[in-house]
Parts: structure tokens; sequence; C-alpha cells
């Protein structure tokens, strides 16, 4: 809800004349399976799902410019909300779409890199946690092995940069080494 509240804030702007909502635009929200996320995938699946946004040149622009006057913000693999960009526009609001979502979105304007730009770990929903471990193969080098192999969405290059904390009978703590301008957050893992 806090992201929603701050992308609403982010999207008002001035508008010269009557400004057409997108939720009036954009009506079919469910727009299937999209894999992997990216902008480009979510704005095309969504003037496939809405063929009335043809009649909407200039929101519309051209196959290659997607929509225009709008922007992306990830919510997390199945959600996400197409607003407004700041500026004049003929268009204001938002609209919320769901999809079936494939690997998470990496890139720097994800809500998975929210505050310092960093991807971090804490922000993914959809991590399996449970590494089913025997009892002989819980050093931290099989930890992070088994939590990669089981997470297969994420960065692959984010094992390198994880360290094993607190090891107990059944559970152990993940971070990400710091400094580090790539990666942040940690999470907690059953054995």
């Amino acid at each position: 809800m806090t992201n929603l509240l701050l992308f609403v804030f982010l999207s008002i702007f001035l508008t010269f004349g009557n400004a057409q909502e997108l939720s009036s635009l954009i009506r079919n929200t469910n727009l299937g399976r999209i894999d992997p996320v990216t902008d480009k995938k979510i704005l095309n699946a969504v003037v496939r799902a809405n063929p009335n946004l043809n009649e909407y040149p200039d929101l519309r622009g051209t196959s290659s410019q997607g929509l225009l006057y709008v922007s992306v913000k990830y919510q997390d693999n199945r959600h996400a909300i197409i607003g407004v960009i700041s500026g004049p526009s003929p268009y204001s609001g938002y609209v919320e779409v769901t999809f079936n979502g494939g690997p998470l979105p990496t890139s720097p304007s994800s809500p998975l890199h929210q505050g310092s730009g960093k991807l971090n770990l804490s922000r993914f929903t959809e991590l399996n946690r449970n590494l089913g471990l025997p009892r002989d193969q819980r050093d931290p080098q099989k930890i992070i092995q088994a939590f990669m192999t089981k997470n297969p969405r994420l960065p692959t290059g984010l094992g390198s940069f994880l360290e094993v904390g607190k090891i107990t009978r059944t559970s152990a703590y993940l971070y990400v080494k710091q400094p580090n301008f790539q990666y942040e957050g940690d999470v907690y893992v059953s054995l």
C-alpha cells in the first residue's frame, strides 16, 4: 500500500484541460503470462489486452514505443502499476495490472531495488526458503548453493555475495556481504 501511495504521489502533475483517466482506457487488467517480466513486455501486454487503445494513437505510440506518457512500477512478479509520467499529459491516474510473471525484474527501477538502488534480497516475495538439506550438508557453502538452486529466478551472480550468519539445528540466516554496489538484504531459511 505504501508503494501505491508513493507512486500516486509521484504521479501527480499539472494538466491543462480535461485529462482522461487511465482506468477508463485500460479496463482489462489481467495480462496473462509474461516471461520474463520487463516494462516493455508489460506495456505490450496491456495493449494486446485492451484493443481500444488503438483509438488513442497519442497514448499508444508506435509498436516500438509501447505506451507513451506512462511508466511501470513493479509490485512483485504478479502485479504492477501503470501510471502517468509526471509532466503535461492528456492522461491522468494509474491502474494496477496482474499477470503470471516469469523471472523477477532486476532493473534498478523495480521495487526490489527501492531506496539504495541495490537489488534487495529481503524484498523478494516468492522465495523458496525451505532448503531440505540433510544434517551432514549444512556448511555455509552448501546452504548458499541450495538456496540459489531452490530459487532459480534470483540473479546468478547473487550467490557469490551471500554469506551465512547464524546456523541453528533447523534454520540459517543468509545476508549479502557489504560493501556491495549491486545487492543488499537478508533472509532466514529452513534447513
